[in-house]
């Protein structure tokens, strides 16, 4: 029903007669990107797992070095069922997909809700309800002494609606893991691009767990839930993966990012990775700084103080898609519609490339006597030629032989005098 590829493996979503899915692969699997499969009647990892966390449950080197044969859990030639996934979660995930990605050399797993899917026996045997059967990773199972250990046998579990499961390589934080024993934490951003920081994960990681839960990352910051854990204030609706990156979309059309930044395809204003999802603001609701906000900026406006900062509303994204190293978002435009040349027509009262932004004064303030988008409000200035010459004739400071002939007015820095550009006027200051 689903299919994906990475750069050298490929996954096969398969539905079964009880309305579960199995996830077959097959290709490369030096990063854990397959992740664990059932082969010859067993279970084969890549590779031995320790101890979780930055310095722990690396792939081995012979992982790496070992010969693709085509037969091995290093490199598959046929399809394999991913133990992770089976249809009736012995010592495994019962899940409906909503959406499956695949970077380079990792995956992004949305699950769906599923109430025609059965029960894991073990939850059963437990007297667990569908909601208590909630994949945590196997914490509810481990003994308390070691609790930061990984059980593979103990993962039986029924996925909810739109949680999000990550696995294989982590080079660039890709798995949004935060690489450090998993939980969330101030993330020192200066590591450098190069290094190795964050552990591959052949077994699957949940991004927006209910819960803090060892091993896991919990982010409630990011995917808050009600205050009863039960509920998701915000439901992903789709991710997009590119070469060592993400892009996930909510439902309230706010977007998150994170893994690797080199090239700025997180589209968050540096190129430092990020091995958590940060929301990408761009398109988020904010006050941000009016600009030319000072009297000597650009041309110079014609202002003595910093205005109040203007509401950027949010931007409504409809859809996003990532490149090897870049990313593209399909947004709406916020105005009155688009122009015959494809540009946003604002709305009165809002300027900017999407008309997203504010003008000067709030909504009900004309830009330019209708809506601009010009970014850098060069039309329409924050005070008009006419109210400033106004307020300098009431100050005694303008003799009152000019008119207005635009609707802008500016000064440049040649002492005391003000040059105004727009306005066929001279007005001048004294000590």
């Amino acid at each position: 029903v689903k299919v994906t590829a990475g750069a050298y493996h490929s996954l096969a979503v398969v539905e079964r007669d009880n309305h579960t899915h199995e996830v077959w692969g097959w290709g490369d699997n030096s990063f854990g990107q397959l992740g664990c499969l059932e082969m010859f009647g067993a279970t084969e990892c890549p590779w031995i797992f320790r101890a979780p966390g930055t310095l722990g449950n690396w792939p081995d080197e012979d992982v790496h070095n070992a010969e693709c044969t085509g037969l091995n859990v290093r490199c598959m030639t046929t399809p394999r069922r991913l133990s992770a996934f089976e249809r009736t979660g012995n010592g495994a995930m019962v899940m409906k997909p909503h959406q499956l990605v695949s970077g380079a050399f990792h995956n992004v797993l949305i699950t769906a809700d599923c109430p025609e899917c059965p029960i894991p026996i073990r939850c059963k045997n437990q007297g667990l309800s569908r909601a208590m059967c909630d994949c945590d990773g196997g914490a509810r199972l481990r003994d308390p002494e070691f609790e930061n250990q990984w059980v593979l046998e103990s993962t039986d579990c029924l996925a909810k609606d739109r949680e999000i499961f990550t696995w294989g390589s982590n080079v660039r934080g890709q798995l949004g893991s935060n690489c450090s024993n998993f939980r969330h934490h101030d993330f020192n951003d200066k590591i450098s691009q190069s290094r190795r920081v964050c552990p591959d994960s052949p077994i699957l990681i949940r991004l927006n767990s209910n819960r803090p839960l060892p091993l896991l990352p919990y982010y409630p910051d990011v995917f808050p839930f009600d205050n009863l854990g039960e509920r998701m204030l915000g439901r992903p609706e789709q991710v997009a993966a590119g070469f060592h990156h993400n892009v996930l979309l909510m439902d309230d059309r706010t977007v998150f990012v994170w893994g690797s930044n080199y090239f700025g395809q997180l589209g968050i204003g540096d190129r430092k990775m990020r091995v958590y999802p940060v929301l990408l603001d761009y398109f988020a609701e904010a006050l941000k700084p009016a600009p030319n906000i000072g009297p000597l900026d650009g041309d110079g406006d014609s202002i003595k103080e910093a205005p109040p900062p203007i509401l950027s509303r949010k931007r409504r994204v409809n859809l996003i898609s990532a490149g090897e190293h870049h990313t593209v978002v399909v947004a709406d435009c916020s105005g009155a519609g688009f122009k015959p040349d494809g540009s946003c027509d604002c709305a009165f009262g809002w300027k900017g490339v999407d008309c997203n932004t504010q003008c000067n004064g709030g909504a009900n303030t004309s830009c330019s006597l209708k809506g601009t988008s010009d970014e850098s409000n060069r039309f329409g200035d924050r005070v008009s030629c006419r109210a400033y010459l106004l307020a300098q004739a009431a100050a005694g400071r303008w003799n009152n032989n000019g008119k207005c002939v635009g609707l802008k007015t500016s000064q440049f820095a040649t002492g005391l005098v003000f040059h105004a550009v727009s306005c066929s006027s001279s007005i001048s200051t004294s000590n």
